[in-house]
């Protein structure tokens, strides 16, 4: 394989009445080899009361079942420590694995006590803004608290961690939920007095108030201060890792890390004080991203942050910003004790994930497409069969194995001076928002570049989301890739008068927007539509295409996202915002010379909810069909793509695509994200590339997903609800 594996599981995968203690009926079920077997679903008590005797002594069933599940075996520490040799034997590591919290679960009515009982000596449950502590509830730990004597916590654990690995000859340790980014949102805690104080040294000033409560508003309701909030956790978070980092590999052992809550780099640092350039110069082997919109999403009722689209956005923006950082999916594949099985509950959404996700890209130095992940990590490898891994497997090669040359279409551009930007000022980045929207409305984009890396990029358009802060340098950059044919998108706002004036506009008196105005007239001349009753037909022999023209009629209801921030001055208005001062730009497009691309305004900019935090966003059908795209924010998706050089437009649903072989043979996805129904997109390509093969792992019919009446330039296809259909086109 060309991608790694973590096996994150618990004991109930193995038989310690076997003499291999079941290893090797465990890996005939997976059918591969993982990199490593992670014994995630444990606390830190396991290493803390650890007394350096591995003898017949149980294993407390809580470390070995995830939750006390029913149905497991209980094991001996000896028993433990043979199944790591067998694990050895077998070709793989084991690390062991740990969660920032006591494994609190009410279901089963079982919690780990060590902790709560040692709680004088180990006093770091997280303090929330109205004082009140974790203890209790969720029992989430802060391991960057000083003990009560004094002593970082964080040495006290790297002394017992390297003394229980060594004695188990375990070969590292996985970081779970809680170590890289609390098990709160940073505006939530730790505000126990002992991070005030360290906050207060780092930092130079004086916390107010004399109620913890009085202290959190100090500090997260000024801008500035918040932002100063934001980078000492940073810098907690980098001095942290580095240091695990380094005692690990004094002894030989390896540490990677879950992620801040599945959050890209733009939202980490603003949500958990996690700046991912910082982790990946700490030398961290690997962070794993949580993409699991099957649980997260479809069970969880969370945010759209957690599906595919919102996702992708992270992936390939955390790696424009820290190429060098190891990127792992945590992939949602079954976990019994919390009653969900993805591969057997969702097979097509797990399907439509395993080959976009590996498959998104970042563009390097070089100029070089690069698969933005390079492994997986599993939630969980427990309670599955060979035929489930086998479904798994056999699309994860596909994502992670197939070549990609170039990734088509609109390319994310991530400006270090714009993250900075929003740091210094205690602002989120709206740049996650705007983009999951783009591509579930239908923008093809699957990559990412740095705006240093631009002048070796080939890519067909480059996106700019709310470039608040960038510079005239990548300004330029970006215009000299323009007048080479790249297309040019900014959406939302900007301050640098330099690149509104190249987009043809002119900053004006921020407006509420009273409704749209479309100019049906402007917009056919980028954008005719696809209809999706394509018809196609035999005449004389061959197939002749019918394309049936139908004018869209689109909803002229503004919307609070419309920001009416400018108006024209020689950009084409394909939708204006009516308000009354006069027409604003909605969305524009400039042209400036013959072999120059197109540049494109989009005003429409989406926001994360203000009052997301961690567990309270529930979606109901009725409010998540309220966040599906519009007819608008479709005309744009397919505006941008036009702008972008898409050589393939849907009709409906998600699309990407990228370069497979040098013969110009392409791979296709089209998603059906968020859809309960089948749907049916009608999938047109430009005139020098023709329908080519579709792939094995769906042709479940003799037709599998692709109609019998396609044509060569008009491929109609069957996606089914929440899942995705793939075809190859190739260029002539």
């Amino acid at each position: 394989m060309n991608y790694h594996i973590l096996d994150s599981l618990d004991l109930r995968a193995f038989d310690n009445r076997e003499k291999d203690y079941g290893v090797h009926n465990y890996l005939e079920t997976l059918g591969f080899v993982p990199d490593a077997v992670t014994l995630l679903e444990c606390s830190v008590e396991q290493v803390h009361s650890y007394n350096g005797i591995i003898d017949n002594a149980t294993v407390p069933y809580l470390w070995t079942c995830e939750r006390e599940m029913p149905g497991g075996n209980v094991w001996s520490q000896r028993q433990l420590y043979g199944l790591v040799e067998e694990l050895h034997k077998a070709g793989t590591k084991f690390f062991f694995g740990a969660l920032a919290q006591p494994n609190i679960h009410d279901e089963y009515n079982t919690r780990a006590e060590w902790l709560m009982e040692h709680a004088d000596e180990y006093d770091i449950f997280i303090m929330t803004r109205d004082g009140g502590s974790l203890r209790n509830s969720t029992g989430s730990i802060n391991p960057l608290r000083r003990l009560p004597d004094g002593r970082y916590y964080e040495d006290v654990f790297l002394e017992d961690l390297i003394r229980y690995l060594e004695d188990f000859h375990m070969d590292g340790f996985l970081a779970g939920d809680g170590w890289c980014g609390l098990g709160v949102m940073l505006k939530d805690g730790d505000f126990h007095p002992d991070m005030i104080d360290q906050f207060e040294t780092w930092s130079g000033i004086k916390v107010k108030g004399e109620k913890t409560s009085e202290q959190a508003d100090f500090i997260w309701n000024d801008p500035g201060n918040r932002s100063l909030w934001m980078k000492f956790y940073a810098q907690r978070w980098a001095s942290f890792f580095k240091k695990m980092k380094q005692g690990l590999e004094k002894h030989g052992k390896e540490f990677v890390s879950m992620d801040p809550w599945a959050r890209g780099a733009v939202d980490a640092i603003y949500d958990y004080g996690v700046d991912y350039k910082l982790l990946s110069e700490s030398g961290v082997g690997a962070v794993c991203i949580q993409a699991r919109e099957e649980n997260w999403g479809h069970r969880g009722g969370e945010w759209l942050y957690v599906w595919e689209a919102g996702e992708i956005v992270s992936f390939v923006t955390s790696r424009a910003y820290a190429p060098d950082l190891h990127l792992y999916w945590a992939i949602a594949t079954c976990n019994a004790p919390e009653h969900w099985i993805a591969v057997k509950d969702m097979p097509n959404a797990l399907e439509r994930q395993s080959l976009s996700l590996p498959s998104t890209t970042f563009i390097n130095e070089e100029g070089n497409y690069i698969r933005a992940t390079e492994g997986l990590q599993f939630i969980f490898g427990t309670d599955l069969e060979r035929q489930d891994w086998k479904f798994l497997k056999d699309r994860w090669d596909i994502g992670f194995e197939e070549p990609i040359l170039k990734t088509n279409g609109p390319v994310l551009v991530f400006s270090d001076a714009v993250y900075q930007y929003h740091l210094d000022r205690g602002e989120r980045w709206e740049l996650t928002a705007p983009g999951l929207r783009a591509i579930m409305a239908g923008a093809s984009i699957h990559c990412a570049v740095n705006s240093k890396n631009l002048k070796k990029s080939n890519a067909d358009g480059y996106v700019l989301v709310n470039p608040m802060g960038i510079t005239n340098e990548e300004v330029e950059a970006l215009l000299e890739k323009n007048r080479q044919g790249a297309g040019i998108v900014v959406i939302g706002n900007t301050d640098n008068e330099y690149l509104i004036r190249e987009l043809g506009l002119k900053r004006a008196e921020a407006k509420e927007a009273d409704c749209l105005c479309l100019d049906q007239k402007a917009i056919e001349k980028y954008w005719k539509g696809i209809d999706c009753d394509a018809l196609a037909c035999v005449k004389d022999g061959k197939f002749v295409e019918q394309v049936v023209s139908v004018k869209p009629v689109y909803n002229t209801r503004s919307r609070m996202e419309d920001k009416a921030l400018f108006q024209a001055v020689d950009a084409q208005v394909l939708i204006g915002l009516q308000t009354e001062a006069g027409i604003y730009a909605g969305t524009t497009i400039r042209e400036t010379g013959e072999n120059t691309g197109l540049r494109m305004y989009v005003s429409r900019s989406y926001e994360w909810p203000k009052t997301l935090a961690r567990w309270n966003f529930k979606f109901t059908m009725r409010s998540f069909a309220e966040e599906l795209p519009d007819d608008v924010d479709r005309l744009n998706a397919h505006l941008m793509n036009r702008v972008c050089g898409n050589i393939a437009h849907a009709s409906e649903g998600q699309i990407y695509q990228y370069e497979i072989h040098e013969d110009g043979t392409l791979h296709i996805g089209l998603g059906n994200m968020g859809n309960m129904f089948y749907g049916k997109p009608v999938l047109y390509v430009e005139d020098d590339i023709c329908f080519h093969d579709d792939y094995a792992i769906q042709r479940y019919t003799p037709g599998g997903y692709i109609h019998f009446d396609t044509t060569l330039h008009t491929i109609k296809v069957e996606v089914p609800p929440l899942g995705s259909t793939h075809v190859k086109l190739k260029r002539k």
